[in-house]
């Protein structure tokens, strides 16, 4: 098996790097922007909240919403009504690679706005499980070419740290 996907971490960035995935969590009456989602949403004149209203999004967990536009792409990804270290983060993290994957994209920021650096480090642990490919059996051709991905996490968090203590 081998994992396809290239980690890193990093602070918080006030330049935007697209393509981006933001994130967005559940609530009673719809949905709600992270902080790094609205200023990312006000960059883009409205579009993010624009395009999840005629989307139906929601918010909940897993659930994705890509966004195209001449600034880049941007997929907003839900977190659920309450993001926590352990396997929710870890299954929000298998979400994030694969919706980036989805979208045929090979490298991507993930901003985050959690400043707990377990919970990051779940989320970039579930990516990285997710990104395990088996390929002893492919045929040739393209099939059994892995392509490798990269994910680049900010965030306030020492998850660089914990998510190397684990390996």
């Amino acid at each position: 098996m081998t994992a396809t996907l290239h980690l890193t971490f990093s602070s918080p960035s006030s330049d935007h790097q697209y393509p981006m995935m933001v994130t967005a969590s559940a609530t009673d009456d719809g949905f709600s922007l992270s902080a790094s989602a609205q200023a990312q949403d006000k960059v883009l004149g409205g579009a993010l909240s624009r395009a999840a209203g005629e989307a139906d999004f929601k918010g909940k967990a897993g659930q994705t919403l890509v966004v195209r536009g001449g600034e880049g792409t941007v997929i907003v990804i839900g977190t659920g009504k309450e993001l926590s270290a352990g396997k929710t983060a870890e299954d929000l993290g298998g979400h994030v690679f694969s919706a980036f994957s989805k979208a045929n994209l090979t490298d991507i920021t993930l901003v985050l706005d959690d400043d707990d650096g377990e919970c990051v480090a779940d989320i970039a642990h579930g990516a990285h499980l997710a990104s395990y490919v088996f390929k002893h059996y492919f045929t040739k051709g393209d099939a059994a070419k892995v392509k490798m991905k990269s994910l680049t996490i900010q965030s306030k968090s020492d998850a660089e740290a914990q998510y190397s203590a684990r390996a």
